[in-house]
């Protein structure tokens, strides 16, 4: 099992692997909040975790042969699998997936996406691997963010997704409905925006066209009403 120092050792390497590619440098403040962040999540979660790990950065794909409009191959990674004790008391499999930023509201665009990629990720999963998994969840690394330090793990930092039967069903509806839109977007060569309410927020806010998007309804900062956004995760990259 790897130690603290390894941990951020890893950290060290992977920017410098990102600097060799070109892609954007972290900030010191930034740098120092990642570090924070892995090291309190390793303090936390390291001894019962890192055994149990059978995988890292999985990559999952399929074939959905009567996608509406052809064909299509759908793909995803998820971050981690590791085994854990099932309700049967017989050994399961569960997946992680790590976001950066703070968990949002339940109940928001965002969070509602999230829901769905963890779905399609067991969708994919039960194809690639013919194992369905017993859990998914999402860890959000910056509920580790506190002012003092952490014994055990904020209530914020772990959002389970639940595994059902009507996972499948539901996933193959969710996915046909977004192709056949798609389909009748590119017959018609028309791209509407989605109403407003219907984005993530964190996908606006990386989006380069949002100042010119109906669906991205906030006044620049210097107009009335307008607040210049300091609440954004200075990590959300």
């Amino acid at each position: 099992m790897p130690d603290e120092q390894t941990v951020l050792e890893e950290c060290r390497i992977v920017e410098e692997a990102t600097r060799l590619q070109g892609l954007p440098q972290l900030f010191p403040d930034q740098r120092e909040q990642l570090q924070h962040m892995l090291s309190t999540f390793h303090t936390l979660e390291a001894a019962w975790l890192y055994p149990r790990i059978q995988a890292a950065e999985v990559p999952l794909s399929w074939v959905w042969e009567q996608a509406p409009g052809g064909p299509i191959l759908l793909e995803g990674t998820v971050d981690v699998v590791f085994l854990q004790q099932g309700e049967n008391g017989q050994p399961g499999i569960a997946l992680w997936d790590y976001k950066t930023g703070k968990a949002p509201q339940r109940g928001s665009p965002e969070l509602r996406s999230y829901e769905q990629q963890m779905k399609l990720y067991t969708f994919l999963y039960r194809r690639c691997f013919n194992v369905s998994p017993q859990e998914t969840a999402l860890y959000f690394m910056r509920e580790l963010v506190k002012r003092t330090p952490l014994t055990a793990r904020p209530p914020r930092a772990l959002y389970q997704v639940p595994v059902t039967d009507d996972d499948d069903e539901d996933i193959l509806e969710w996915l046909g409905d977004v192709l056949t839109k798609e389909v009748a977007c590119e017959e018609q060569n028309r791209w509407d925006p989605p109403p407003p309410g219907e984005v993530p927020q964190q996908t606006c806010r990386n989006c380069g066209v949002q100042w010119s998007c109906p669906s991205f309804k906030q006044p620049f900062p210097w107009e009335p009403g307008g607040e210049v956004d300091d609440t954004q995760d200075p990590l959300d990259l």
